[in-house]
Protein backbone atom coordinates (compact mmCIF):
# COMPACT_ATOMS: atom_id res chain seq x y z
CA UNK A 1 0.00 0.00 0.00
CA UNK A 2 1.75 3.25 -0.88
CA UNK A 3 2.46 5.65 2.14
CA UNK A 4 0.96 8.86 2.74
CA UNK A 5 2.18 11.60 4.83
CA UNK A 6 0.02 14.43 6.29
CA UNK A 7 1.78 17.55 8.11
CA UNK A 8 -0.62 20.83 9.45
CA UNK A 9 0.94 23.51 9.18
CA UNK A 10 0.83 27.25 9.56
CA UNK A 11 -2.02 29.60 10.25
CA UNK A 12 -2.04 33.34 9.49
CA UNK A 13 -4.30 36.32 10.63
CA UNK A 14 -4.46 39.45 9.34
CA UNK A 15 -6.21 42.70 9.71
CA UNK A 16 -7.51 42.59 13.23
CA UNK A 17 -8.82 45.69 14.27
CA UNK A 18 -6.47 46.91 16.85
CA UNK A 19 -3.68 46.70 13.79
CA UNK A 20 -2.19 43.63 14.70
CA UNK A 21 -1.38 40.74 13.10
CA UNK A 22 -0.58 36.98 13.68
CA UNK A 23 1.03 33.80 12.51
CA UNK A 24 0.47 30.55 14.35
CA UNK A 25 1.82 27.14 13.44
CA UNK A 26 -0.56 24.75 14.93
CA UNK A 27 1.55 21.96 15.31
CA UNK A 28 4.23 19.72 13.64
CA UNK A 29 3.35 16.12 13.36
CA UNK A 30 3.37 13.94 10.83
CA UNK A 31 0.88 11.21 10.45
CA UNK A 32 1.44 8.05 7.93
CA UNK A 33 -2.14 7.75 7.15
CA UNK A 34 -0.80 4.86 5.65
CA UNK A 35 1.96 2.21 6.91
CA UNK A 36 4.14 -0.20 4.79
CA UNK A 37 6.37 -2.29 6.84
CA UNK A 38 9.70 -1.83 5.09
CA UNK A 39 10.15 1.89 5.69
CA UNK A 40 10.04 3.24 9.36
CA UNK A 41 9.10 6.70 10.13
CA UNK A 42 12.40 8.10 10.37
CA UNK A 43 13.00 7.09 6.64
CA UNK A 44 9.93 8.40 5.05
CA UNK A 45 9.11 11.71 6.87
CA UNK A 46 8.74 15.69 5.94
CA UNK A 47 9.17 18.66 8.37
CA UNK A 48 6.91 21.91 7.72
CA UNK A 49 8.56 25.17 9.05
CA UNK A 50 7.78 28.46 8.47
CA UNK A 51 10.40 31.65 8.06
CA UNK A 52 8.76 35.17 9.41
CA UNK A 53 11.25 37.53 9.51
CA UNK A 54 14.96 38.20 10.75
CA UNK A 55 16.56 38.65 14.49
CA UNK A 56 18.94 41.58 15.48
CA UNK A 57 21.79 39.36 14.35
CA UNK A 58 19.81 39.25 10.84
CA UNK A 59 18.98 35.15 11.13
CA UNK A 60 15.81 33.80 9.97
CA UNK A 61 13.02 33.84 12.53
CA UNK A 62 11.47 30.37 12.29
CA UNK A 63 8.12 29.26 13.50
CA UNK A 64 6.96 26.01 14.47
CA UNK A 65 5.25 23.73 17.22
CA UNK A 66 2.45 26.22 17.73
CA UNK A 67 4.53 29.02 17.99
CA UNK A 68 2.83 32.65 17.23
CA UNK A 69 4.84 35.90 15.74
CA UNK A 70 2.63 39.37 16.22
CA UNK A 71 2.61 41.89 12.62
CA UNK A 72 2.01 45.41 13.82
CA UNK A 73 0.88 48.57 11.60
CA UNK A 74 -0.27 46.37 8.63
CA UNK A 75 -1.67 49.04 5.77
CA UNK A 76 -2.01 48.30 2.27
CA UNK A 77 0.62 47.34 0.14
CA UNK A 78 2.53 46.25 3.26
CA UNK A 79 4.88 42.77 2.43
CA UNK A 80 4.88 40.41 5.67
CA UNK A 81 7.25 37.91 5.66
CA UNK A 82 5.79 34.64 5.49
CA UNK A 83 7.81 31.55 4.36
CA UNK A 84 6.66 28.38 4.05
CA UNK A 85 9.33 25.24 4.04
CA UNK A 86 8.85 21.68 3.29
CA UNK A 87 12.21 19.77 4.01
CA UNK A 88 12.40 15.86 3.40
CA UNK A 89 13.58 13.95 6.60
CA UNK A 90 13.40 11.00 5.75
CA UNK A 91 15.77 8.32 3.76
CA UNK A 92 13.33 8.23 0.34
CA UNK A 93 12.63 10.82 -2.27
CA UNK A 94 8.92 12.02 -2.14
CA UNK A 95 6.18 13.51 -4.21
CA UNK A 96 4.61 17.30 -2.46
CA UNK A 97 2.17 18.95 -2.28
CA UNK A 98 0.84 21.80 -0.04
CA UNK A 99 -3.07 23.14 0.42
CA UNK A 100 -3.36 26.72 1.58
CA UNK A 101 -6.30 27.41 2.77
CA UNK A 102 -7.87 31.35 3.01
CA UNK A 103 -10.94 32.36 4.73
CA UNK A 104 -13.69 35.22 4.30
CA UNK A 105 -13.08 33.57 0.98
CA UNK A 106 -16.76 35.22 -0.46
CA UNK A 107 -14.87 38.12 0.16
CA UNK A 108 -11.72 38.08 -1.45
CA UNK A 109 -12.99 36.85 -4.42
CA UNK A 110 -15.48 39.80 -4.72
CA UNK A 111 -11.78 41.39 -4.96
CA UNK A 112 -10.58 43.27 -8.37
CA UNK A 113 -7.27 41.18 -8.19
CA UNK A 114 -6.34 37.48 -8.38
CA UNK A 115 -6.04 36.06 -4.72
CA UNK A 116 -2.81 33.87 -5.36
CA UNK A 117 -1.16 36.93 -6.37
CA UNK A 118 -0.71 38.08 -2.75
CA UNK A 119 1.80 34.93 -2.53
CA UNK A 120 5.22 36.68 -3.96
CA UNK A 121 7.80 34.58 -4.87
CA UNK A 122 5.70 31.46 -5.59
CA UNK A 123 7.55 30.48 -8.71
CA UNK A 124 5.31 28.68 -11.35
CA UNK A 125 8.22 26.83 -12.51
CA UNK A 126 8.77 24.86 -9.26
CA UNK A 127 5.27 24.28 -7.97
CA UNK A 128 1.85 23.83 -10.21
CA UNK A 129 -1.38 25.16 -9.13
CA UNK A 130 -4.36 22.18 -9.75
CA UNK A 131 -7.00 24.30 -10.35
CA UNK A 132 -9.02 21.37 -10.48
CA UNK A 133 -8.85 21.17 -7.01
CA UNK A 134 -9.46 24.64 -5.99
CA UNK A 135 -12.33 24.12 -3.36
CA UNK A 136 -14.71 26.91 -2.29
CA UNK A 137 -16.68 28.64 -0.92
CA UNK A 138 -19.56 26.57 0.52
CA UNK A 139 -22.45 26.86 2.09
CA UNK A 140 -20.86 25.72 4.87
CA UNK A 141 -17.51 27.60 4.34
CA UNK A 142 -15.95 30.25 3.78
CA UNK A 143 -12.77 29.15 2.67
CA UNK A 144 -11.26 28.50 -0.80
CA UNK A 145 -8.33 26.06 -0.66
CA UNK A 146 -5.74 26.47 -3.27
CA UNK A 147 -3.44 23.20 -4.16
CA UNK A 148 0.44 23.21 -5.24
CA UNK A 149 2.58 20.30 -6.21
CA UNK A 150 5.93 20.33 -6.47
CA UNK A 151 7.24 19.58 -10.24
CA UNK A 152 10.04 17.22 -9.12
CA UNK A 153 10.75 15.19 -6.54
CA UNK A 154 12.06 16.03 -2.89
CA UNK A 155 15.49 14.22 -2.43
CA UNK A 156 16.50 13.31 1.03
CA UNK A 157 16.96 16.51 3.26
CA UNK A 158 16.30 19.36 0.57
CA UNK A 159 13.89 21.50 1.04
CA UNK A 160 11.06 23.52 -1.26
CA UNK A 161 9.49 26.98 -0.42
CA UNK A 162 6.55 27.85 -1.55
CA UNK A 163 6.18 31.31 -1.60
CA UNK A 164 8.77 33.98 0.76
CA UNK A 165 6.02 36.79 1.24
CA UNK A 166 2.27 37.48 1.59
CA UNK A 167 1.28 41.51 0.01
CA UNK A 168 -1.69 42.95 1.35
CA UNK A 169 -2.72 44.64 -1.93
CA UNK A 170 -2.34 48.50 -2.19
CA UNK A 171 -5.96 48.77 -3.74
CA UNK A 172 -7.58 48.22 -0.82
CA UNK A 173 -9.00 50.62 0.79
CA UNK A 174 -10.53 50.75 4.68
CA UNK A 175 -13.71 50.54 3.01
CA UNK A 176 -12.82 47.29 1.14
CA UNK A 177 -11.79 46.14 4.49
CA UNK A 178 -15.04 46.91 6.65
CA UNK A 179 -16.13 44.26 4.23
CA UNK A 180 -14.19 41.42 6.32
CA UNK A 181 -15.75 39.20 8.86
CA UNK A 182 -14.39 40.38 12.42
CA UNK A 183 -12.18 42.32 10.71
CA UNK A 184 -9.38 39.84 9.74
CA UNK A 185 -8.56 36.65 8.07
CA UNK A 186 -6.93 33.57 8.20
CA UNK A 187 -3.87 31.45 5.79
CA UNK A 188 -3.51 28.09 6.96
CA UNK A 189 -0.62 25.77 5.16
CA UNK A 190 -0.94 22.08 4.90
CA UNK A 191 2.31 19.86 3.18
CA UNK A 192 1.60 16.47 2.46
CA UNK A 193 3.91 13.57 0.69
CA UNK A 194 3.70 10.44 -1.01
CA UNK A 195 6.21 7.80 -2.14
CA UNK A 196 7.84 7.82 -5.97
CA UNK A 197 8.05 4.51 -6.36
CA UNK A 198 5.51 2.37 -8.58
CA UNK A 199 2.72 5.31 -8.44
CA UNK A 200 3.69 7.58 -11.46
CA UNK A 201 5.65 9.77 -12.82
CA UNK A 202 4.42 12.99 -11.58
CA UNK A 203 3.42 14.46 -7.47
CA UNK A 204 -0.31 14.76 -9.50
CA UNK A 205 -0.43 11.16 -10.62
CA UNK A 206 0.95 10.24 -7.32
CA UNK A 207 -1.41 11.61 -5.48
CA UNK A 208 -4.29 10.27 -7.42
CA UNK A 209 -2.83 6.82 -7.06
CA UNK A 210 -2.82 7.40 -3.42
CA UNK A 211 -6.24 8.33 -3.11
CA UNK A 212 -7.54 5.42 -5.79
CA UNK A 213 -5.86 3.18 -3.23
CA UNK A 214 -7.77 4.85 -0.07
CA UNK A 215 -10.95 3.91 -1.64
CA UNK A 216 -12.71 1.75 0.13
Amino acid sequence: MPIFLEISGMSFRVFTPSGKDFVTNFGNTVTPIFSFTIYTADEFSIDLTEIVGKDADGNDIVKTDGETATYTNILPGTVLTKKPVVTNTGSYDQYVRVKVTIDNATWWLSQNFELVSILNGLDSTVWTLNDAETVGPTANSDTITYVFYLNNKLTPDATATLFESVTIPTVLTQADMAGLVAGTFSMDILAEAVQTENVGTTAIEAFDTVIDNAQP
